[in-house]
């Protein structure tokens, strides 16, 4: 894992595809689009969501303090200031965890991550790690999966595939990265956003923060849950 990071590390731009499928009420939504990532915060993500009936557009920008989403259809942006929920709850990517593949390991509980298997993927090496996220490492999530299995690249440290698993190990959702193209030049205007004229402007600052502060507070205690059961199972083997 600490060699992956450090390959990864030296990636300090990139741009790839993404594809995602989710299963929700029922049916199958897929996601495509493009991403391009400029360290250290700079991220766009062009996506289209097809919802069977209808194709849904939305754009992701961040320069790395403020994040915008927008949706051309229904004519809204959301907005967060990345460096008040950061002056808040000290979470560096403020919110913004998923959209960093060169960080694979960012969304994972550190304790129990474990090396799987080497797969091929789409002609490159990849090495597949499983774990269980934190809700505070996934607050962009619309849910938190109870597993997670990843791919990483061999050569470059990156994510380049992911499955988050419900309770019963049934694949709730799956994204994967292709045509991932390393350290390519970017012009700082691809990571700028102006709200165009007559759009709905949500400011979604504050109910991030709350939403960071409740999940960090439930998963310390259910940390504190785990270390209880834990010394009460040893006292009943000492007795």
């Amino acid at each position: 894992m600490a060699k992956l990071e450090a390959k990864a590390d030296e990636v300090k731009a990139y741009q790839a595809d993404m594809t995602m499928t989710m299963q929700m009420m029922g049916q199958q939504m897929t996601t495509t689009g493009r991403m391009f990532f400029k360290k250290p915060k700079k991220s766009r993500m062009e996506m289209t969501m097809d919802m069977g009936a209808m194709k849904m557009e939305q754009l992701h920008i961040s320069d790395g303090k403020t994040a915008w989403m927008y949706q051309p259809m229904m004519k809204m942006v959301a907005k967060i200031d990345m460096e008040k929920v950061f002056a808040e709850t000290q979470d560096e990517s403020a919110g913004q965890k998923n959209t960093d593949i060169s960080k694979p390991f960012q969304c994972f509980q550190q304790e129990g991550i474990s090396y799987v298997r080497t797969e091929d993927l789409d002609g490159s090496k990849a090495y597949v790690f499983h774990g269980s996220p934190g809700q505070s490492q996934m607050p962009e999530m619309p849910f938190t999966p109870a597993d997670m299995e990843i791919w990483v690249n061999a050569d470059n440290g990156l994510l380049c595939k992911i499955i988050m698993l419900d309770k019963e190990g049934k694949e709730m959702m799956t994204q994967s990265y292709s045509n991932i193209q390393t350290n390519v030049e970017m012009d700082d205007s691809l990571f700028e956003f102006t709200p165009p004229e007559g759009a709905q402007i949500m400011d979604m600052t504050e109910p991030t923060i709350n939403m960071m502060k409740q999940m960090k507070a439930q998963e310390t205690t259910e940390e504190k849950n785990n270390k209880d059961e834990k010394m009460e199972e040893g006292e009943e083997e000492e007795k």
